[in-house]
C-alpha cells in the first residue's frame, strides 16, 4: 500500500464512520479538533498526528485500526 492509498483509505473510513452521526463540524468539536483539520483529513490534504488519530477514533467510537482497513478487505475481528 502506498502513502496515497493509505491516506485515501483513512479519509474514506472517517467519512464512512462519521456519516449519519456527525457533521464535520460536530466531529471536530467531539474530537477537540478544528473543522478545518477534519476537512483537510477527509479531503486527503492532511494526515493526522498520533494524538489527533486517537481523538478521532474515540469520537467515532471505533478502534484506531478500523480507520485503516480498506473496504475491499475482510474486517479483522479481535477476540479476547
Amino acid at each position: 500500500m502506498t502513502k496515497e492509498e493509505l491516506c485515501a483509505v483513512f479519509s474514506y473510513n472517517i467519512k464512512k464512520f462519521r456519516q449519519g452521526r456527525f457533521s464535520q463540524e460536530a466531529l471536530a468539536e467531539e474530537a477537540g479538533l478544528s473543522p478545518q483539520q477534519i476537512n483537510g483529513i477527509e479531503g486527503g490534504r492532511k494526515f493526522v498526528s498520533t494524538d489527533s488519530l486517537l481523538k478521532i477514533a474515540s469520537a467515532l467510537d471505533v478502534e484506531v485500526y478500523q480507520l485503516f482497513v480498506p473496504q475491499d478487505k475482510t474486517p479483522v475481528v479481535i477476540e479476547e
